[in-house]
């Protein structure tokens, strides 16, 4: 009997997960939309690079999601959780290749992290060497940014998972918890799932 609920348990989780999976979601949030764009079910074809996610996002006359407080951020939490269950964490390394692209970037000819609309990306850790404010809104993962494999153009990526173990560029194994969300710096040339984001009114005026 503790086995059959065991396996009901488990064959209901699953369910639900494939229930709220889908190629994207489109989750509405104060006066905008929010549109994921994502892998689940290995559909890679959804993966861009940072130059081409903002383009596709652009093309549907919106931007790759500037996040400026925590509600929005939450916003986008909660659809990422329904997904949780689909990264794939044990032959994709590393996990964070499977996170999002949000509006965040710090090119070459930058001396500052900005937002997709030209305002200040606030930063704690590393802000002097980087030239980054902490006043205002940041949701950056542990130790983050860190100026990733010392790319010369950084994009700004969401962490896919809760919880994940990941290896850092002295070879010891982090293990991270409570990381749904949370922001990486990476090199914009990888591919990676991403979230558009646009006001309901940009279409046709309300």
């Amino acid at each position: 009997m503790v086995n059959f609920k065991i396996f009901l348990f488990v064959f209901v989780q699953l369910w639900l997960c494939q229930l709220t999976t889908s190629q994207e979601a489109v989750v509405k949030h104060n006066g905008t939309w929010l549109k994921f764009h994502t892998n689940v079910i290995n559909n890679n074809t959804q993966q861009k690079n940072y130059t081409d996610a903002k383009q596709e996002c652009e093309k549907d006359n919106a931007s790759l999601v500037i996040i400026k407080d925590d509600q929005t951020q939450q916003a986008i939490n909660a659809q990422l959780s329904n997904w949780e269950c689909w990264v794939d964490t044990e032959t994709i390394n590393p996990v964070l290749s499977q996170g999002y692209w949000a509006g965040g970037t710090n090119e070459a000819n930058q001396t500052v992290w900005l937002w997709a609309d030209g305002s200040a990306l606030p930063c704690d850790v590393h802000k002097d060497e980087l030239n980054c404010t902490n006043d205002g809104y940041f949701y950056w993962l542990k130790d983050e940014p860190n100026n990733y494999m010392n790319s010369a153009n950084h994009g700004l990526s969401l962490a896919p998972l809760s919880e994940f173990n990941a290896t850092i560029d002295n070879g010891a194994t982090m293990c991270y918890t409570d990381a749904l969300g949370k922001w990486v710096d990476d090199d914009w040339g990888r591919p990676r799932n991403y979230i558009c984001q646009k006001g309901f009114c940009a279409d046709q005026p309300c």
